[in-house]
């Protein structure tokens, strides 16, 4: 699957601008609790050594662009990766 991603560049424009659009508002609903905002403070000061605003998140999701990910979708798809499949028949489901 991420071959054929790379390979294609099957993600379109209004497939970015929706994920884009998934991540700020699932983070922004994921902050309605105060312990929420608490661990992201928590996180952000283990993992950044600041804190980050969900505005300047917000900036930093936006400026992704296309070609972006598709370079990262290439260089996934370069490096070697295993896949493993618990099934109960062992096929895919699509098959």
């Amino acid at each position: 699957m991420i071959e054929e991603l790379a390979k294609s560049h099957s993600i379109t424009e209004d497939d970015l601008e929706s994920a884009k659009a998934h991540v700020i508002g699932s983070t922004l609903l994921g902050l309605e609790s105060s312990s929420s905002r608490m661990n992201r403070n928590g996180r952000n000061e283990v993992a950044l050594q600041e804190h980050q605003t969900l505005e300047e998140l917000s900036h930093r999701i936006e400026r992704v662009h296309l070609p972006d990910v598709h370079e990262i979708a290439e260089h996934i798809h370069a490096d070697r990766y295993a896949m493993a499949l618990i099934s109960p028949d062992g096929k895919l489901p699509y098959n």
